[in-house]
């Protein structure tokens, strides 16, 4: 994938928000129905791609990529929906352990 194929965008999280490089598909993905872009639908990004992010828990932004790794905890928030997948968490907060800053997924079923 090349950089030019790609632009920057402001992609929202439960715990703040990502500017990031994406291409026109993962655009598409990101829409959910309204004028803003989610990571969730997007899904996992590397490092790389991540320009800045903001952390709504420190209230601050921060140059470059949270801390990413993944937890698959199939946790049941509602009937018929469950949390697949938790990925991205504020690198200074990381240290206190808090969880879940940006990417979040869904499973609903129907």
């Amino acid at each position: 994938m090349m950089a030019e194929d790609m632009a920057q965008k402001k992609l929202r999280g439960s715990g703040g928000y990502a500017i990031a490089r994406i291409t026109d598909e993962e655009q598409k993905k990101g829409n959910l129905g309204g004028p803003e872009l989610f990571l969730a639908g997007i899904g996992r990004l590397d490092e790389d791609r991540f320009v800045k992010y903001h952390c709504n828990k420190c209230e601050k932004e921060y140059e470059g990529s949270p801390a990413i790794h993944y937890e698959n905890p199939n946790e049941e928030l509602a009937e018929g929906v469950t949390l697949i997948e938790k990925g991205l968490t504020c690198r200074p907060s990381s240290k206190r352990r808090y969880m879940l800053h940006g990417s979040s997924r869904l499973l609903q079923t129907l």
